[in-house]
């Protein structure tokens, strides 16, 4: 539902933030594809990026958009070199000095959700230990859209046959990206009231008992930005 997706894409943010910060990419990109078509630019690791990822609305090809038909990765690791098989896209990327491109589609089973792109402006492969990171993060943020899928799932609405079976494949995804994100708040919760760190994460829990919420709740409030920890006092939620 809309109520989720401020901190549906704020946590999809945060994953393309880590992608740049954790591997040797200058840009990252999360692409909606329900079905095989592009929905959009979900979230990015800067508006520039984003600016990137929506070239690929207008012009229909790219390796993202291959990665969600084949549900496979579309490791282009020197893009002068793959022209032929997207030429107007690769036009539209030279004012934006892209050199290599790996799109890992966003899947469960055999439904694609969207596409995680990487973009560097340097050609080269992934070494292996970076590829594995970069597949653990499309993990987390396929995590993270069926999380936001789930909350929105109606009984037979568009998603309700695989949300019944997606929990299991989730729930350790979900389990690591709330605690990452409790961690987070913690860290803010705890420059926001002036406390250590130990006490920001006592009044996280005393917030999430009084609300009857999941720690997780509370701190996927306060790192979207809807709650503001600061106001706890004064009754607010």
């Amino acid at each position: 539902g809309d109520a989720r997706a401020p901190e549906f894409t704020a946590d999809l943010q945060q994953l393309c933030r880590a992608g740049v910060a954790g591997l040797p990419v200058d840009g990252a990109v999360v692409h909606l594809f329900p079905g095989r078509v592009t929905a959009g630019v979900a979230a990015a690791s800067t508006p520039s990026w984003r600016r990137v990822g929506e070239l690929v609305d207008t012009l229909g090809e790219a390796p993202c958009v291959d990665a969600a038909r084949m549900l496979r990765p579309i490791m282009v690791p020197d893009l002068d070199l793959a022209r032929h098989r997207w030429p107007a896209y690769a036009e539209a990327l030279a004012p934006h000095d892209v050199a290599a491109i790996f799109s890992l589609p966003l899947q469960v089973g055999a439904v694609s959700f969207g596409v995680l792109d990487l973009y560097a402006t340097t050609p080269g492969e992934l070494e292996p230990s970076d590829l594995a990171l970069a597949m653990a993060i499309a993990q987390v943020a396929t995590s993270v859209l069926l999380t936001g899928l789930r909350g929105s799932n109606e009984p037979g609405g568009p998603y309700h046959p695989v949300a019944e079976h997606v929990a299991d494949l989730v729930a350790d995804l979900d389990t690591s990206l709330d605690r990452a994100v409790v961690h987070q708040a913690q860290g803010m919760v705890m420059v926001l009231l002036h406390v250590g760190l130990d006490e920001a994460l006592l009044r996280m829990r005393a917030r999430a008992f009084a609300l009857g919420r999941t720690l997780p709740e509370v701190a996927h409030g306060v790192v979207s930005g809807v709650v503001d920890p600061r106001r706890w006092g004064d009754g607010a939620p």
